[in-house]
């Protein structure tokens, strides 16, 4: 993926320029980038593993939402998170992002 450096003539553009275009403009962080357009495998080539992975990911996402949706679940596990970004053990990944450190812990279980 590449930065974008330079102006491009239109501002605030999202996404591909036409539908036979391979460059796909998107805004990540405050900052824009360009790619090639992603593309998708087909469902009849993926695997049985990939299939068990995305699973544990939908699962894992779904979780989140309901997690989200409960004020009281939501607030111990924002405090787990801080303290998980406050003070991080030696070789644990640490999250930035709250939904990213949900899916995460939903995904390991």
């Amino acid at each position: 993926m590449a930065k974008i450096d330079c102006e491009r003539p239109v501002a605030g553009m999202h996404g591909r320029l036409d539908s036979k275009s391979s460059i796909y403009f998107h805004k990540r962080w405050g900052k824009e980038y360009q790619s090639n357009y992603p593309l998708h495998k087909d469902p009849e080539t993926i695997t049985d593993a990939q299939r068990a992975q995305q699973a544990i990911f939908k699962n894992a996402s779904e979780e989140m939402k309901r997690v989200m949706a409960d004020p009281i679940l939501s607030a111990e596990y924002r405090k787990e998170f801080e303290q998980q970004r406050t003070n991080p053990k030696p070789g644990v990944k640490t999250y930035s992002i709250f939904r990213n450190f949900l899916i995460a812990k939903f995904s390991m279980q």
